[in-house]
């Protein structure tokens, strides 16, 4: 009669029930797997894609900041070398006016303790002032005592050597020549001298002790270590470059921000290099006649 009234038997087990969870640990049909594997994968890429844009956004902001932080450290630079080299020629000029004016003046030959003295006076007093305006005029103070006390020097190699003024001129020029060349150099390299600082601090303590101990030697009445002072001028010579070379790297890669001390520094080394050369060049070439 079921049949005839077209009644179907219900399902034994309840087939459905029964297919639906024998695929219930797929949870979805292949075809459902198959977007869910795209949708995946796509998730999984644009993840990747973001990280990527974070991090090379992050890149990008921190090579900007290394950029602005090394174009104001050349502005920087270029600042203090630019004032120092400004300041170098200023002084420079002030200390041939007043070595002129006491060659001129036929200043007699001063005590070099006198010297010394006056010398570290003014070095202290600027290194004290350093920061402030008042720096600027001990700078001039210690280069114009130097510079008058050098007039008489002039005088000693000009009267009593017959090519003394020859001698004097090719001292200054020689003089001129290194420290363009040493300060193009450096420039020009960007080389790191920072290293010769601790030989050269050593080489000056070393040449100035034996200095005082052959002038002291020399007031004396001992005056037979000739050949010794002229290789202690020589070294004052080599050291004096490696100071150039120290003192313009210092100021190219930072180690020197203040442009008062770094023209003291540069100053020093001119005026010593001109001595030195002007010892070595009379003593070779100097005529008596």
């Amino acid at each position: 009669m079921a049949e005839s009234e077209g009644f179907e038997p219900p399902e034994p087990f309840g087939s459905t029930v029964f297919k639906t969870a024998a695929f219930d640990h797929s949870a979805n049909s292949p075809q459902d797997t198959t977007k869910y594997s795209k949708s995946y994968i796509f998730t999984k890429t644009q993840y990747h894609a973001n990280v990527y844009k974070i991090n090379h956004g992050a890149y990008i902001m921190n090579n900007s900041n290394t950029s602005v932080r090394e174009q104001a450290r050349t502005i920087e630079t270029n600042k203090v070398l630019k004032n120092t080299y400004i300041l170098l020629s200023m002084t420079l000029l002030f200390s041939a006016s007043a070595a002129f004016i006491s060659y001129a003046m036929n200043v007699p030959y001063i005590n070099p303790f006198i010297t010394l003295g006056l010398y570290f006076l003014t070095l202290w007093l600027t290194t004290k002032n350093r920061n402030n305006v008042s720096g600027i005029f001990w700078v001039f103070c210690l280069t114009g005592v130097l510079g008058f006390t050098l007039g008489p020097i002039l005088n000693l190699y000009i009267n009593n050597l017959s090519n003394g003024s020859e001698i004097v001129a090719i001292s200054l020029l020689m003089t001129g020549s290194i420290f363009l060349t040493l300060s193009a150099y450096v420039n020009y390299t960007k080389k790191d001298f920072s290293f010769m600082g601790g030989f050269l601090a050593s080489g000056i303590i070393l040449a100035f002790v034996a200095s005082i101990i052959l002038l002291i030697a020399s007031m004396m009445g001992y005056s037979q270590f000739t050949f010794l002072s002229l290789g202690i001028s020589g070294l004052f010579a080599m050291l004096m470059c490696g100071l150039i070379l120290f003192q313009t790297s210092a100021i190219i890669h930072g180690g020197e921000r203040n442009y008062v001390m770094a023209t003291v520094t540069l100053y020093i080394s001119l005026y010593n290099l001109f001595v030195s050369l002007l010892h070595i060049l009379g003593a070779f070439m100097g005529n008596r006649d």
